[in-house]
């Protein structure tokens, strides 16, 4: 049998007592004429992930602009503007404490940062601006140091 088998005598007294590999014992089952035996290994698969995924919309990890109540969008705070050491990028942000803000930033930041200048406004004040300055945008709420910027909060 295990010469029929394509295998070692050796590997025929491991898969006896339990041991051998997977291949040597597909390959024995099939000169044995029992390869049902093969489909008792697999488990029954009840559910399919896939089918669990279709006809569903992707969800998003973050909430979209859209839902974020208008209350929040129009309540008080600051709008700041926080520079990246010399004439690096600039943060246009909305805060409560925007000193505290800054401290916090500089804490994940290794270039130093500095506070140029904060207003008092809302959210969609700092939304506003985002727009106006899109030209410049770097990256997330960071934009280039456009001269047209820097005069814009030089004017505040």
């Amino acid at each position: 049998m295990a010469s029929n088998a394509g295998v070692s005598m050796n590997a025929v007294k491991h898969i006896e007592s339990g041991g051998g590999s997977v291949k040597s014992l597909i390959c024995i089952c099939k000169v044995l004429g029992k390869e049902d035996w093969l489909k008792g290994l697999a488990p029954i698969v009840s559910i399919n992930p896939l089918n669990m995924v279709r006809g569903k919309p992707r969800q998003r990890a973050v909430r979209s602009k859209q839902s974020i109540p208008i209350t929040i969008l129009n309540k008080m705070g600051f709008v700041y503007f926080i520079q990246e050491h010399g004439r690096g990028h600039i943060k246009i942000g909305y805060s409560a404490k925007p000193e505290f803000r800054l401290k916090v930033l500089q804490a994940h930041n290794g270039v130093k940062l500095t506070m140029l200048k904060t207003f008092p406004g809302t959210q969609k004040a700092e939304k506003d601006l985002h727009k106006k300055f899109k030209h410049f945008h770097a990256n997330g709420e960071w934009y280039y140091p456009a001269r047209v910027l820097l005069e814009f909060i030089e004017s505040i």
